[in-house]
This record gives structure tokens, sequence and C-alpha cells, in this order.
């Protein structure tokens, strides 16, 4: 598993534009999007905003959500070091795997 970071290739810390985050997609040719779970987010922001997840939905809830905070927002900090471990289980839908 590899994170947007490693994917894109950022390495130092920057602030960047929604326009350069997406041309990094396109120019990696990268077919999935995720943006609200690999990143830390300002509350106060998503207050003002009133962005909230949809509770009806059962997987896959933070495609819409993240998204939506994707185009809501005008810069991106792009901060490179991993403060956390992500973990897969064996029955978890994001486990490539199998």
């Amino acid at each position: 598993w590899k994170s947007n970071l490693e994917w894109f290739d950022y390495d130092k810390e920057l602030v960047i534009s929604k326009r350069d985050f997406l041309r990094r997609i396109f120019d990696k040719k990268q077919p999935f999007f995720y943006f609200s779970w690999s990143g830390m987010i300002d509350f106060s922001f998503l207050q003002k905003i009133g962005l909230k997840f949809i509770n009806e939905i059962e997987r896959f809830e933070d495609d819409s959500f993240g998204i939506l905070l994707f185009l809501m927002a005008d810069l991106i900090y792009i901060y490179p070091q991993k403060p956390y471990v992500y973990r897969l289980r064996a029955g978890s839908i994001m486990n490539f795997s199998n």
C-alpha cells in the first residue's frame, strides 16, 4: 500500500492548489481518488462549510465526502511525514491482496 504522497512524489512540505493535485493524478494516470481519510482536516473548516458524512452510506462513504471536501478547499497543505500506521485487516474491503 502507498499513500497519495508516495504515488504523487510529494516529498517536502508545501502548499498546493486543487489544480496542482489534479494535475498529479492525471500525470501519474492514477484511477483512484481518495482524500478524506488520507490527511488531517481542520474541524473549524468542516463546521464552516457544513460538510458531514452521509449516515446511510455503508461502504465507500469517504469517497463522496472526500470529493466534496476537495472541491470546497482552496489550498492543500502537503505534509510528507507519516504520523500514523495504516493497518489492513484480512476481511477489509481495502485489502487488495486477494
